[in-house]
């Protein structure tokens, strides 16, 4: 079924809220410290277009368009083809894959700063796709699809380059 479709690069795949529930993720907007012009950097959270590459050991701050204030949480796990595992499982440091999570708070004095943010460490992980499953209340919201390549390795390209890495990342 659709469920099985692969995620496209970019793009945040937000599940539908459980019985009762409010859709709390419309969007989020991921900026890396280190690549990118500050235009390919500050885009507006948003479901499509999303940044999706970063390199190992640069920081990856969190602006999610939500309506919540609090309970929200980042997970980081390594690739898996089915994202609907992350909507009908419980998501912790125990799922399989698990390689960190960070808390994702809004500063009520100042709406434009970061929620969180995480990096990967060139120690503990290596290159390649991760998910990155967005939680509330212990509840899976969404996930997007990340690629993360070797320290360095995107230094040299240009923001069109980069834009062009985003859409092949599965290749």
């Amino acid at each position: 079924g659709a469920d099985a479709a692969p995620q496209a690069p970019g793009r945040l795949l937000v599940f539908p809220p459980g019985e009762g529930g409010e859709q709390v993720l419309a969007g989020v907007r991921l900026t890396g410290n280190q690549e990118g012009t500050e235009e390919f950097n500050a885009k507006d959270p948003a479901a499509e277009g999303v940044r999706c590459i970063f390199e190992l050991n640069e920081w990856v701050s969190i602006y999610p368009d939500t309506t919540v204030e609090s309970g929200l949480q980042c997970w980081v796990f390594g690739h898996r083809d089915d994202p609907a595992y992350y909507r009908d499982n419980p998501v912790s440091e125990d799922t399989q894959g698990f390689v960190q999570v960070c808390d994702l708070n809004r500063d009520p004095e100042d709406g434009t700063m970061e929620w969180g943010s995480f990096y990967l460490s060139p120690e503990e992980c290596g290159a390649g796709l991760y998910d990155l499953v967005f939680t509330c209340d212990g509840r899976a919201a969404g996930v997007l699809l990340t690629r993360f390549y070797k320290e360095e390795e995107l230094s040299s390209r240009s923001d069109a380059e980069l834009e062009q890495l985003m859409q092949g990342i599965l290749s």
